[in-house]
């Protein structure tokens, strides 16, 4: 199975590319509303995110700019803190599950006993 068979499925597909490459002077509008309608823009993104060629590429991939994407992998370069506040927001800025002491370290700081 190749791994890139989820572009047959993109919204994308015949969709003019000068659209995901706007002009630094442009907006990427129009693509982002292009992905927000996308059934694989998840496999897009993971895509864009997990090749370095493609994160650090202009153009609009997974419904992100070059940006966001820096953005993103920059998070995910530092390491959570663990049992803070700050860690429990790394998880959830992540979409990742938060871990036992981050859930504890929230509900200390709303009051409730761990």
């Amino acid at each position: 199975m190749n791994p890139l068979d989820w572009t047959t499925q993109a919204a994308c597909l015949g969709v003019d590319l000068d659209v995901f490459y706007p002009d630094v002077s442009e907006h990427c509008d129009d693509a982002k509303r292009i992905c927000a309608t996308c059934p694989v823009v998840d496999a897009c993104r993971d895509y864009a995110l997990s090749q370095e060629s493609v994160a650090n590429c202009w153009g609009v991939f997974g419904g992100l700019s070059p940006k966001e994407r820096q953005a993103i992998l920059k998070d995910k370069a530092v390491e959570i803190t663990h049992g803070t506040m700050s860690g429990y927001h790394a998880h959830v800025r992540r979409r990742v599950p938060v871990c036992d002491s981050c859930r504890a370290a929230r509900r200390l700081r709303r009051g409730r006993a761990a």
